[in-house]
């Protein structure tokens, strides 16, 4: 048996470790899409929701989530943003 440097047999050559590193570009393509897609959602749901505010009742989050695919922290940036539509910066 031969000594294998420490790595147990299970060294990776250099060019199979900065392989499994990288991403394909497709990929990277693919997730600024969805971010975009997000972003999207959550405008859509800002403007929907400063128009609609006075028929969404008190869980304007959950009616978010469910009507635009939104996760907690989108629901909650689209009605941030829709108070900002509707009071243009005022608090209120």
């Amino acid at each position: 048996m031969g000594f294998d440097g420490g790595q147990g047999g299970n060294a990776d050559t250099p060019q199979k470790q900065s392989a499994s590193l990288s991403t394909p570009a497709s990929t990277a393509i693919d997730n600024i899409e969805e971010n975009g897609a997000t972003s999207n959602r959550i405008q859509a749901a800002a403007l929907w929701l400063s128009q609609h505010r006075d028929t969404v009742g008190s869980n304007v989050i959950a009616v978010l989530k469910e009507r635009f695919s939104l996760g907690n922290l989108e629901a909650i940036d689209a009605a941030k943003q829709a108070h900002a539509l509707a009071y243009g910066g005022r608090h209120g």
